[in-house]
């Protein structure tokens, strides 16, 4: 159906909700090749239209159909502030790009904080804040107005302002919001008290909206204040003061912010070296509560201690800690919102545990068992291998509670001895007044690990007992649990390492062969294997007959290239489990070996032999289907028990959901063959020479003392096509339990040929034909 529509002066007809005439400019230019194409076919006066294209142009002009991809998003934050005594006072200025017509809760900030006063406005293009150069502070809160006449104001753009009914700002889901409705950028200005993290008011975090661009400017009314603000690309810092209306010292930074979802802002004193040192003023108490999780190996032992330091009263930014010299610390993780800044081990601090004095190689250690010690003779206890200081620095000084892990390692000398565990003591000054905690040992891989002779200041707990943390910490069940109060503890470990058995790391659960046999002697097989694996590379198949073409090699339903090792066995390449499937041990795929093999033609009376080929993967259950000429009569077969139906089915990939997710089905196009027998009889009267009526497969060797067969019709260096083999003619049905790589087997049967009486006779021509 077509309109005549959209006069050249377009004065008679309107788009829908319209109050005057449409004409061709007020559609978007995004439909001017549609236009173009219709007025080219089409007179100069008039336009003719289907009313699919009339809808679409209608719909053009109204700006429907070319949605944005999202509702909004955040052009610009920043915020300028000052530290407070009872907070940190905050101006946040946010830009909010509203793109659609609808009613949008923005996200701004959470309701944690205190929000003291807001002002929303509406701007149609320009973007930013521009704030003075000379002094980029000067819109901080004050608790007075600001006198500096020397500062630049912010430059005000002309907003148009939508209806106060279309916006407002408002508290949804734990958050404060900007909830508006007509499209346009938004501009949220809100002044914030946002309290410290600490006791000590030295920093604050604050989740914040993010946006393509951030700037941070913040100022301590202190001189010489380290300001650190993260996530920061980068930072001005500056310090003075002594100006009309500003403080009489003050330190300040100015950042520019990466897109984040998170701000923090702290400060500390700057005291001009690398090291943070806390102010002596007040005394500094802590305790310590140790995790250590022992992980005994082949030949090494691996020690993770998770340190948790509570501090009492002042501040810490230094962290000692005294370790044995045979432990090597490979790495010290704190937390993720306040990193460790660096740490190292000075082997030149001479200070050892706090009540002990340095051990001598005749001195024994205080509540030692002297007589475990000697009884055994294992443990070397009294050698001194002395002890080193790890020196752990923050950033700035904390005054609540820290953790962080250290991860150290020890040689034992060997794979089968006894080891002696060595300790870490956080009582190395009078900073921490108590360290107790426990320790857990596993084995990371196959050794057995029981108590040495030595066991000192140790108290042996249960399992259950052990703390969460080090259970989440372990890779392998927990054989043994202590706990201390002190850590001047001895345990030695005995460990032994036994000899590694061999064991089966692939198997076929289910295999199927079937064989179709012809008058002619073309002969099609398939193998297909329903194979667990976990590390075998290959699976290796033994073809009996020494010409033979293979046609299709599938694994997990894809097509894969195979190969020929030296012993001419066909090397097919296997899929591994992953770490996840390998411990379950419950994820199965199919591999598919399809190969042709020419054989003598039948002749009325013989003996038929079928050697069938084998793998290097035991078998739990074969069966093997074999079909062959209907004009014969077959004997008894001897090789593998003959049974009317197959106690299991064909073999299929596990049906688990890690299954189905590694082994989906690939969207390969079946190279399907006729039904009909003559197919592969009519196989050597095909063209030698006509390439492309051929499919593209891996060509096979023929394991012969030339080791030169080679098939015209396979092309190597391609992937193989699927191939479905026909199923015709007399059927019969073997299986059998457990099938070894050792036994070969090999269907044996004598047959005659059937011949055709008069009622099986055609006649055509005046001739018999039989």
């Amino acid at each position: 159906m077509e309109l005549a529509a959209f006069t050249s002066q377009a004065q008679t007809h309107e788009p829908f909700g319209s109050n005057r005439p449409t004409t061709f400019a007020d559609f978007s230019s995004a439909h001017h090749d549609l236009l173009s194409d219709v007025i080219s076919r089409t007179s100069n006066d008039s336009v003719k239209l289907t009313l699919a294209n009339l809808l679409k142009l209608i719909q053009a002009s109204a700006g429907e159909g070319n949605d944005p991809p999202v509702n909004f998003f955040i052009g610009s934050v920043s915020f300028q502030g000052e530290a407070r005594e009872e907070a940190a006072a905050l101006r946040a200025r946010v830009e909010v790009s509203l793109l659609r017509e609808k009613w949008t809760a923005v996200p701004l900030f959470p309701d944690s904080i205190a929000l003291v006063a807001s002002h929303v406005s509406f701007k149609s293009t320009t973007h930013g804040i521009e704030t003075s150069k000379e002094n980029p502070f000067s819109m901080l809160l004050q608790d007075t107005p600001r006198q500096n006449a020397g500062a630049k104001e912010p430059v005000e753009v002309p907003r148009p302002t939508p209806p106060p009914s279309s916006y407002c700002i408002g508290v949804v889901q734990k958050s404060y919001v900007l909830v508006a409705l007509q499209p346009g950028t938004y501009v949220v200005d809100m002044e914030l008290l946002v309290p410290y993290a600490t006791s000590r008011k030295t920093g604050f975090v604050l989740a914040v909206p993010k946006a393509v661009q951030g700037e941070v400017s913040f100022r301590v009314n202190e001189k010489d204040v380290l300001i650190k603000v993260d996530p920061s690309l980068f930072s001005k810092t500056s310090s003075g003061g002594g100006g009309e209306g500003e403080p009489k010292s003050f330190s300040a930074v100015t950042s520019r912010c990466p897109p984040t979802h998170s701000l923090s802002v702290q400060w500390t004193e700057n005291m001009g070296t690398s090291e943070i040192k806390v102010p002596q003023k007040v005394e500094v108490s802590s305790t310590v509560e140790q995790k250590n999780l022992i992980s005994v190996g082949e030949g090494m032992v691996i020690i993770r201690s998770l340190l948790s330091y509570t501090i009492t009263s002042g501040q810490m930014s230094l962290f000692e800690i005294e370790i044995d010299n045979r432990l090597k610390v490979i790495q010290v993780e704190g937390l993720k919102h306040i990193p460790v800044k660096r740490w190292e081990v000075d082997q030149s601090d001479e200070r050892g545990r706090r009540g002990t004095k340095k051990l001598g190689k005749q001195e024994a250690k205080p509540g030692a068992d002297d007589a475990a010690a000697s009884a055994s003779g294992k443990a070397r206890g009294n050698e001194d291998y002395g002890t080193s200081i790890l020196k752990v620095w923050l950033d700035y000084g904390l005054e609540d509670s820290y953790d962080f892990t250290v991860t150290s390692e020890m040689s034992m000398g060997g794979t089968s001895c006894t080891v002696e565990i060595a300790p870490l003591s956080c009582l190395v000054n009078r900073e921490v007044v108590r360290d107790k905690g426990y320790l857990a040992v596993e084995a990371r891989t196959n050794v057995e690990v029981e108590e040495g002779g030595i066991v000192s200041g140790l108290a042996m707990v249960d399992i259950s007992e052990i703390p969460d943390a080090l259970f989440s910490m372990a890779t392998n069940p927990l054989l043994l649990g202590y706990k201390f109060l002190l850590p001047q503890y001895r345990l030695s470990l005995d460990v032994k390492k036994h000899a590694d058995v061999g064991v089966l790391i692939a198997v076929v659960d289910n295999a199927r062969f079937t064989a179709t046999y012809t008058e002619a002697g073309a002969m099609l097989y398939r193998l297909q294997l329903q194979v667990r694996n976990t590390q075998k590379q290959y699976v290796r198949i033994s073809v009996p007959d020494k010409a033979f073409d293979i046609w299709s090699t599938m694994v997990a339903d894809r097509a894969v290239k195979p190969a020929m090792d030296s012993e001419g066995r066909v090397m097919i390449p296997l899929q591994k489990a992953s770490k996840a499937d390998a411990s379950k041990n419950d994820t199965s795929f199919i591999v598919e070996f399809i190969y042709y093999v020419k054989h003598q033609e039948l002749r009325r009376r013989g003996t038929l032999e079928l050697p069938l080929p084998f793998c290097d993967i035991p078998v739990n259950y074969l069966s093997v289907q074999l079909f062959l000429p209907e004009n014969f009569r077959y004997g008894e077969f001897t090789g593998l028990r003959e049974v009317q139906h197959f106690s299991r089915g064909a073999p299929t990939a596990a049906t688990g959901l890690e299954a189905r997710r590694m082994h989906a089905p690939s969207q390969v196009q079946s190279n399907m063959m006729t039904q009909q027998m003559y197919s592969l009889e009519r196989r050597d009267s095909i063209s030698m020479d006509d390439e492309d009526s051929t499919p593209r497969m891996q060509k096979a060797k023929n394991h012969s003392s030339s080791n030169s067969f080679l098939s015209k019709r396979t092309t190597t260096g391609w992937l193989p096509v699927k191939v479905e083999i026909p199923e015709a003619g007399q059927q019969f049905c073997f299986e059998q339990l457990l099938v070894s790589e050792e036994k070969h087997i090999t269907l044996r049967a004598s047959f005659v040929e059937e011949k055709k009486g008069c009622v099986g006779r055609r006649r055509t021509g005046g001739c018999n034909i039989l």
